[in-house]
């Protein structure tokens, strides 16, 4: 499964901040805001996600080393070199708790 989330308006010219948030609304499933600075500029949900990897590559922003990131590119589709500066990875907030299905463990393994 392949989700796109895309900016509404065009990136502008210079140096920007880029940023995409996630905000989690259930189990493995949630909604990615974007924005450049503090403006926001898209919005789309992402109907599933993984608490793990795929394959053997490593985690990489710009490019997947082994097929292309998405359909209709061809090859690793790179980063320009110069373009990216800096990638930060934060998480904050409560991560998703699925009290039920947490209850029904608790007592299978009792």
């Amino acid at each position: 499964m392949l989700t796109t989330v895309s900016a509404e308006v065009e990136l502008p010219p210079g140096p920007v901040e880029v940023s995409a948030r996630f905000t989690p609304d259930g189990p493995f499933r949630g909604e990615v805001e974007l924005w450049y600075g503090d403006v926001p500029v898209g919005r789309g949900p992402l109907a599933r996600t993984t608490p793990l990897t795929y394959g053997v590559d490593p985690f990489t922003v710009g490019y997947q080393r082994m097929t292309p990131i998405a359909p209709e590119l061809e090859g690793r589709a790179e980063v320009t070199p110069g373009v990216l500066a800096q990638v930060v990875i934060e998480a904050d907030g409560e991560p998703w708790r699925d009290l039920p299905a947490e209850d029904r463990a608790a007592v299978a393994t009792q």
